[in-house]
């Protein structure tokens, strides 16, 4: 079987990811966000560069959308180990605060 052409392994792959997933086309556009802001390196960047990067590719994102998906790749890639005693009592502290 020959390979198949770019665009039809990109189509392949979205259908795919999206059947099984369930996932609508609007929600595969979210997913493709986030693949970007990963795989480019961009979760800890700095907001400003990440979102003209985005806005680049993907134009159609609003600013808000592109820093939910930051803070998605953020928690993704998190490692309960990162997740220090000091860190937790300060966590705590923030979250006590009224």
């Amino acid at each position: 079987m020959p390979p198949l052409k770019p665009k039809t392994e990109k189509k392949l792959f979205k259908y795919n990811i999206a059947y099984k997933f369930e996932m609508k086309d609007d929600e595969c556009e979210k997913l493709k966000a986030l693949a970007i802001i990963i795989s480019e390196n961009l979760t800890y960047a700095p907001e400003d560069e990440v979102i003209q990067k985005m806005k680049e590719k993907m134009p159609e994102l609003t600013v808000s959308e592109i820093l939910e998906w930051i803070n998605c790749a953020k928690r993704l890639l998190f490692k309960e180990e990162f997740l220090t005693d000091e860190i937790k009592k300060e966590l705590e502290l923030w979250n006590n605060v009224d």
